[in-house]
């Protein structure tokens, strides 16, 4: 029995690796244009938490970050004193430089391998 290989098949099976590659960046773009309006947000938190000296102001910080369009998973603070501020401020300076080298990647790969450790 012969196998007939219809004309659409051999474009669609010559096409898929230009496909998956435009989905791949595709996907790579909407992560870095997610990372960069968050950018703004995290930028203003962390300003303003390493000047927060008080629980309310820590809050007050939170908030104000949460509407410029934060997506952390932080709604509160139940304390704040100097060991959770520095512990507050290094994890914000971990996710900014995760942020930072999404915004450099060019692939999923490179983000994957390099952004995530």
């Amino acid at each position: 029995m012969k196998k007939f290989v219809t004309l659409s098949t051999v474009l669609l099976l010559a096409c898929m690796p230009v496909y998956l590659e435009a989905q791949e960046e595709d996907a790579t773009f909407a992560i870095k244009q997610k990372i960069i309006k968050q950018d703004a947000a995290g930028k203003f938190e962390m300003k303003c938490l390493e000047s927060a000296d008080t629980l309310t102001e820590a809050n007050a910080c939170l908030k104000k970050s949460h509407e410029l369009g934060s997506e952390g998973t932080r709604t509160h603070f139940d304390s704040w004193n100097e060991a959770e501020k520095k512990k507050t401020l290094a994890e914000l300076e971990e996710v900014m430089e995760m942020g930072e080298c999404i915004k450099k990647a060019k692939t999923m790969m490179e983000i994957q391998t390099k952004c995530f450790k």
